[in-house]
């Protein structure tokens, strides 16, 4: 589910637990936020690896695992069922944007072995340190503006190869 859709879930079930005067919920899966966080967090800083593994270690263990706990809790041994089925709505969905995460990484990982296969193919290793040593990393944005100098756009995509070893 994407955009906009989610949040009107979140918001209809938000209404029905206010309605149902179970907001004590809303304290107790507030921990689902700690990955939110992290990953806000990672956008605002350079990604790197480790930001990725943090936040998908603090996903798994609040919005999979503590979700589990939880769905198993108050099935067993609370009286209220209907929070019990809220929380059991949702968790297919973290499980679903979870697995949308794993594709993501698995796919620029692929990407960036086939980048680094074709500059070996084509460039030696002398080359490509060279060219690796001389070009400054610049930020993404800066290859996706639009110019009229062909020339330059030209030279951006042929530096593009390289800066996306790194």
């Amino acid at each position: 589910m994407k955009g906009y859709l989610h949040h009107l879930v979140y918001l209809v079930l938000s209404s029905f637990v206010i309605y149902n005067q179970r907001t004590e919920i809303f304290c107790l899966m507030s921990i689902f936020e700690a990955s939110t966080l992290v990953l806000a967090t990672g956008k605002i800083n350079n990604k790197s690896p480790k930001q990725d593994l943090l936040y998908a270690t603090t996903f798994v263990s609040t919005r999979l695992l503590f979700h589990a706990i939880m769905i198993y809790l108050y099935f067993n041994y609370h009286q209220s069922k209907s929070i019990w089925l809220i929380l059991s709505f949702l968790y297919p969905f973290h499980c679903y944007w979870f697995y949308g995460f794993i594709r993501q990484k698995v796919y620029a990982r692929n990407r960036q072995r086939k980048l680094s296969q074709y500059n070996k193919m084509f460039y030696s290793k002398k080359e490509l340190e060279e060219a690796l040593n001389s070009i400054q990393p610049k930020p993404i944005h800066y290859f996706l503006e639009k110019e009229d100098n062909d020339s330059e756009v030209e030279e951006r995509r042929s530096n593009t190869l390289f800066t996306l070893i790194y």
